[in-house]
């Protein structure tokens, strides 16, 4: 260690005093040039030797851990309270949350970064693009401008040449343009060409499609026109011959004309009343002008004064107007005014053609009362609603009318000039009120007592009525506001059992039974006029049993009755069961006597919850009482 140092002092003072030297003068006064030390052979040279004398120093051994740990002075171990331990724990976690939330910033920020470099990137280069692309298409539009004026150049120069550098006429300079001109007329005919190509396209297409293959029509040498079909020439000949047809001096018979395929624009085709006009005229006999009344289409008559019909038709309507704000007053036939020629005798007085029209057209229909039919079965033989067939019959339900033999109007005449008048109406009506029945066994079964009075209630309802003629026709119910709630009848029912059943008369020996749970007779037969059958009043919902076995042959809803279910027994014998709130039965279905076929409800014709049964008998209805009696047995 001691040698090594020594060695190095040495070659310091040995390297100083080569420095004096070479700094002292010479004999004559100058001074020696020094080499730089960092010269590349003095640099080196030094390396090396700082090399060797790392070398000669003794390398010192690693001490161990063990030995290293045994040096240092051991520390006390610290003990940390458990919020001390929390605190720290807190405080580790809180530093890794802030340097992945600081990692992933860097990270976005650098995603940021690369897409707007990526855009900017992307937009400059395509707008370089496009400025190289509008460029070229700059020279390319330009490039025969350009060649035209290097050619008049040229020409202009060699012209001078020529002349001994006389300059060109005007002639001269407009013939060097004319004949470099070619690529420049070459470029502006292969951009005006085409779309003078496609005009002139257009405008064929637009001449042709307006023109039309159609029919010149020619009758006894004379031209009628052209038309479209031969569906025209049809028409206008029907409508010719409507308009004749009180006429003997034209000839009516059907008339045969030629026909040529011709070319025709739209506006030179002829439709049918201009037609039927030019038939007229070449059928001969005497015409005038006039407007023809067409009613569904059909010829009622000519007047001259078209005008004057006209104001009669709307007369007619402001006759059936109220002033309603929303009504509506319209005919019910569609109705058409023509105007043409006629033949004089298809041409009539206004008043003439207005008393014909006022009239009524005959389609009345009667219907024949046989024996046994109600009111209510005659509406439903003739699928009409009942309201309806009273409406043509007010005194239908009179025992004087509605007897074996009469006849019942099923539709009536109808007028030309039905009118149809729509309005919304507000008029005030009761609401029927229902029965609260308490059982009480100090009475016999179909006993009942009245307690308290039922009072009807009151609302005031908006309808949307449509009447044609004056006759309602349909009512549409739009609100209905309760003024008054209705109060409810009560009355005490028996329940006692009687001592004694009125047995059936069935034939066949299987018997009836009584069809509802809990019911208790409430009406039979006849006991107010069109009334066909019994009332069992029964809860709302009580069930309803087949009063003996049969197949289903109707299980449906039918207006008055609601939904109801008819039941064949086989020998013309068949029941029915209406006004239910459930059915569970089908058409073809065979039920056995007992089994449950719906519930009781109040469908149909009703005020309050019962059963309308039924027995016929060949289509003649029984008096229930005879067959299942007034009670349950």
């Amino acid at each position: 260690m001691a040698e090594s140092r020594k060695k190095a002092a040495d070659l310091q003072q040995h390297s100083s005093q080569k420095t004096t030297a070479d700094n002292q003068p010479l004999l004559d006064g100058s001074t020696p040039v020094r080499t730089p030390l960092n010269n590349k052979k003095t640099y080196k040279k030094k390396e090396e030797t700082v090399k060797q004398l790392r070398a000669q120093q003794p390398k010192k051994k690693p001490q161990s851990r063990s030995s290293a740990k045994a040096a240092k002075p051991a520390r006390p171990a610290k003990r940390y309270g458990p919020i001390m331990m929390a605190y720290r724990f807190c405080y580790y976690l809180g530093i890794q949350v802030m340097r992945m939330f600081k990692r992933w910033g860097r990270r976005l920020r650098g995603i940021r970064h690369s897409w707007k470099r990526w855009r900017i990137q992307y937009s400059s280069n395509r707008s370089y693009r496009r400025q190289r692309r509008l460029g070229r298409m700059r020279r390319s539009f330009t490039a025969p401008f350009r060649e035209m004026a290097v050619y008049y150049r040229h020409r202009t120069i060699r012209f001078q040449e020529r002349h001994h550098g006389r300059k060109p006429g005007v002639l001269a300079c407009l013939w060097f343009i004319i004949s470099g001109c070619r690529a420049a007329v070459s470029l502006v005919a292969s951009y005006v060409l085409p779309v003078m190509a496609l005009v002139l396209l257009l405008t064929t297409i637009q001449h042709y499609s307006s023109i039309t293959l159609g029919l010149s029509v020619d009758y006894e040498g004379e031209n009628l026109g052209i038309i479209s079909n031969e569906n025209v020439f049809n028409q206008a000949q029907i409508s010719m011959k409507e308009r004749i047809v009180s006429d003997q001096n034209v000839n009516q018979e059907n008339i045969i004309p030629t026909y040529t395929l011709t070319a025709a624009h739209e506006d030179d085709l002829t439709d049918v009343e201009t037609l039927s006009n030019r038939l007229i005229t070449a059928s001969g006999g005497s015409l005038e002008e006039a407007s023809g009344f067409y009613l569904e289409g059909k010829f009622m008559g000519a007047v001259k004064n078209g005008d004057k019909l006209l104001d009669y038709l709307v007369n007619i309507l402001e006759r059936d107007k109220t002033g309603a704000e929303d009504e509506t007053v319209s005919f019910i036939k569609s109705m058409a005014l023509k105007q043409g020629l006629y033949p004089s005798s298809s041409v009539i007085p206004m008043h003439k053609l207005a008393e014909k029209i006022s009239g009524n057209e005959q389609v009345e229909k009667v219907y024949i009362i046989e024996a046994g039919d109600t009111p209510v079965g005659v509406a439903s033989k003739n699928d009409m609603p009942y309201a309806e067939l009273k409406a043509l019959n007010p005194d239908i339900e009179t025992a004087a009318f509605f007897r074996a033999g009469n006849e019942v109007l099923i539709s009536r005449a109808e007028s030309y000039l039905a009118t149809k008048v729509t309005r919304t109406e507000v008029y005030e009506e009761n609401i029927p009120f229902g029965v609260d029945s308490i059982p009480d066994d100090r009475y016999p079964q179909g006993y009942t007592v009245t307690v308290s009075n039922g009072i009807p209630g009151k609302q005031t309802v908006t309808a949307n009525i449509t009447y044609i003629d004056g006759i309602e026709e349909s009512r549409t119910v739009l609100k209905a506001v309760v003024t008054q709630e209705p109060v409810n009848k009560v009355v005490r029912a028996g329940t006692m059992t009687p001592q004694q059943y009125v047995a059936g008369l069935d034939k066949s020996g299987s018997g009836f039974i009584w069809p509802v749970d809990w019911g208790f007779f409430n009406g039979s037969l006849g006991s107010y006029w069109g009334h066909t059958g019994m009332d069992i009043a029964g809860n709302y919902g009580a069930p309803i049993r087949a009063s003996r076995s049969g197949t289903v042959v109707r299980s449906a809803w039918y207006g008055p009755y609601g939904m109801h279910v008819i039941i064949d027994h086989g020998s013309g014998v068949t029941t029915l069961y209406a006004h239910m709130s459930q059915k569970y039965v089908s058409v073809g279905q065979y039920v056995v006597q007992g089994e449950m076929i719906g519930l009781v409800g109040r469908t149909g014709n009703t005020t309050g919850p019962h059963l309308h049964f039924e027995v016929r008998i060949n289509g003649r209805y029984m008096d229930p009482i005879k067959y299942i009696g007034t009670y349950k047995k």
